[in-house]
């Protein structure tokens, strides 16, 4: 039986009893005067709070719904990342299973529901994401408070959504520390000259506890919109987030499309293809939670043995 109809089912049968002067209760405070109306507003709370467990709310040791705060529960527990990735010819890389957009909005259904039964509200900033495409529709049915953060004023697509002028490779006065459960980008990252400051932004303004979303080309055609500039590995979009502190991993993999025969659509030909090689398409998707504490491990960035040189000794100061 779902909680609805549980409850449901309890106010049918207590109806009579919880008629009985029923306002007397709520305005006087004297609910002894009439016990039987006192007796069923017992009898519903005892039934709702065991439909509210039966649906896997957790309560308090009062039997009420606790206020808690984000960063004290995991809302990526139970997610069977492994399920979604398959080892390939490479040990360092893991190859989806699924298209990297269903992979990302699975992921985002589980920690949505998660945080329905911690009675959390999740809100997602999608970074470029006011542009119609299917997955953005997708994730904004997940998440009702979908904000897309573009650098121009446009209507937003379908929908609720909302859309906030800014430049995620600068600091967004405007929006606060922590303000969003979620931040995504993508197909974004390629078309960014300072990707890590943009890693910062949205390091910045997730809630602690919460998560970072990335897709991004690792082979791609040329497509300035407006710019084009980078592709990516996971190890770059792991020590871009990870070397901030306060950022863990969880899932790093890839998607081959394969050769494709899609073409340019821009006026001047500007991002078409100069011939069939430059057509295979490889995303890269990238999911972390921003915890405060994590530390960064620069050994535990794939990487051959065979060089007899610490990874430390190989990257910039932060």
């Amino acid at each position: 039986m779902t909680v609805i109809a549980l409850v449901t089912s309890v106010l049918a049968v207590t109806s009579a009893a919880s008629s009985a002067k029923p306002d007397v209760c709520a305005t006087s405070g004297k609910c002894h005067e009439y016990p039987e109306a006192n007796a069923s507003r017992s009898f519903i709370q005892i039934a709702v709070h065991g439909a509210m467990q039966e649906a896997g709310v957790t309560l308090d040791s009062e039997g009420e719904a606790p206020s808690i705060q984000l960063s004290e529960v995991d809302l990526a527990a139970g997610f069977d990342f492994k399920s979604l990735t398959r080892p390939s010819a490479n040990p360092h890389i893991k190859d989806m299973i699924n298209k990297d957009t269903d992979t990302i909005v699975k992921f985002i259904q589980h920690i949505q529901e998660a945080a329905e039964k911690q009675h959390l509200t999740l809100k997602i900033l999608d970074v470029g994401g006011n542009s119609g495409k299917s997955y953005e529709n997708a994730i904004a049915k997940v998440i009702g408070d979908y904000t897309s953060l573009d650098f121009v004023k446009k209507p937003p697509y379908g929908g609720n959504k909302k859309s906030v002028v800014g430049n995620i490779m600068k600091h967004n006065d405007d929006i606060a520390d922590g303000s969003y459960q979620v931040v995504s980008a993508l197909n974004v990252f390629e078309h960014l000259v300072a990707p890590w400051k943009a890693a910062a932004e949205m390091k910045r303004l997730t809630e602690n506890g919460g998560f970072i979303v990335v897709m991004v080309p690792f082979s791609w055609r040329y497509h300035a919109y407006p710019l084009d500039t980078l592709r990516y590995t996971h190890t770059e979009l792991r020590y871009l987030f990870e070397s901030l502190g306060g950022v863990q991993t969880l899932l790093a993999a890839y998607r081959d499309y394969g050769f494709v025969t899609h073409h340019g659509h821009l006026a001047g030909h500007v991002d078409e293809p100069p011939d069939d090689h430059f057509q295979r398409q490889v995303e890269v998707v990238w999911i972390g939670r921003k915890v405060d504490g994590a530390k960064f491990d620069p050994e535990s960035l794939d990487h051959y043995g065979g060089f007899d040189s610490p990874i430390a000794t190989s990257l910039p100061d932060n």
